[in-house]
């Protein structure tokens, strides 16, 4: 588990996508891959507002009351984290697909 805060303020959540016709003409997986970060979007804040422990800290001592061994709570913290690996991975692919657009041919 990591800390609850970083994920919170990761970049990303509640992002404004800027995407012009032109982008997904050029890159048309952009298009797909900003409605998977609108919906894991979507998905955190459904995780939050059904298991509102998820931020909290892991590591402060109110954690254990919570129960982390839950298989609930466990389920929604590995889906809570994932999100975030899954929002980086597609951040990574959006900067290279934009930049390998920027390189003259």
């Amino acid at each position: 588990m990591i800390a609850r805060a970083l994920l919170l303020e990761a970049p990303g959540i509640g992002h404004q996508p800027v995407l012009e016709p032109s982008d997904i003409a050029a890159a048309p997986e952009l298009a797909i891959l900003e409605a998977a970060d609108d919906v894991l979007d979507t998905a955190v804040a459904a995780l939050l507002a059904a298991n509102p422990e998820l931020a909290d800290d892991p590591f402060e001592p109110s954690w254990d009351r919570h129960e982390p061994s839950s298989p609930r709570l466990y389920a929604a913290d590995a889906l809570f984290t994932l999100s975030h690996a899954l929002r980086c991975a597609i951040d990574r692919y959006r900067c290279a697909v934009r930049a390998s657009l920027a390189r003259p041919r």
